[in-house]
């Protein structure tokens, strides 16, 4: 009997040879890697004087492709009201410049700290914490393993923003895709919980942690609820052989989920993903 193909058996049996091949195009040699601990490090502030404590903040998350329509998604980010004045925000495949240029335009401090220099374009490639409050104790937690095509690594961005005296734990991550094993890339999103601090105190984990099947998003939400956080949205965010899949997440601890959801984009192939959370009762 002849078996019938068809994508639901293709993804839930691992295969995903498109997608490889669809990334094939932009890990096409060796990288050059950023692993000493300490940085590089590129910090600024535009944010001006810390706004009153809120009763909720809002969080973005965003994967903006390269960083290469930075001006697009300022512009994105300005008129949609889910996006706009977002207390933090976090973002991936970013260079120094691009961060920069979105916190000046949009009134953020922020914290930027590369991986790598990606020979998609030859320059930085990395995750960065933007806030409306102060940001303090930037640090990079360099992941587990590397792709192994191109030898990549892969970094949280990991920063403390001050709430008025609420000190928030931060990460914004960003995982390899699917040229790493699923152990792999399991170990690496283990190597975030295992940082995030013992306690009550608040903590909010975002970025795009490049999962595809059912079993890859169970599994990473597993590893974050055994900590104590939350997930804060069920809705896909990117495209991959034109299948729909959820790659971007936002987790939180010690803070009340209000309100969740993405937002349509052209400056990216992931959408950005948001959420409220409540801080005072």
């Amino acid at each position: 009997m002849r078996r019938r193909w068809s994508w639901a058996g293709w993804l839930g049996g691992g295969l995903l040879l498109m997608p490889l091949l669809l990334l094939w195009a932009v890990s096409a040699r060796t990288m050059e890697n950023y692993t000493a601990p300490d940085g590089p490090i590129f910090t600024g502030n535009f944010a001006g004087a810390p706004p009153p404590v809120p009763s909720q903040i809002r969080v973005v998350s965003w994967n903006i492709r390269f960083g290469e329509e930075v001006a697009t998604a300022v512009a994105e980010i300005r008129r949609n009201p889910n996006l706009a004045d977002a207390d933090i925000v976090l973002l991936q495949e970013m260079d120094e410049a691009g961060v920069a240029y979105l916190a000046e335009a949009l009134a953020y401090n922020y914290v930027y700290i590369p991986a790598s220099v990606h020979s998609h374009h030859g320059r930085n490639f990395g995750n960065a914490v933007l806030a409306k409050w102060p940001i303090s104790q930037p640090e990079k937690l360099l992941l587990p393993f590397a792709n192994p095509s191109n030898g990549q690594r892969r970094i949280a961005a990991k920063a403390v923003v001050n709430v008025g005296d609420l000190p928030l734990t931060v990460y914004s991550v960003h995982t390899e895709t699917y040229w790493l094993n699923s152990l792999g890339r399991r170990a690496q999103a283990t190597a975030v919980v295992r940082d995030i601090p013992v306690g009550q105190s608040p903590v909010i984990v975002g970025g795009d942690f490049n999962t595809i099947s059912k079993t890859d998003r169970a599994r990473l939400v597993g590893q974050f609820t055994d900590v104590g956080l939350a997930r804060a949205l069920t809705a896909p965010t990117v495209s991959i052989a034109g299948i729909d899949v959820t790659a971007d997440y936002l987790f939180a601890r010690s803070l009340a989920m209000a309100a969740v959801g993405s937002a349509e984009t052209a400056a990216s192939d992931h959408a950005p993903v948001w959420a409220t959370f409540s801080l005072i009762d």
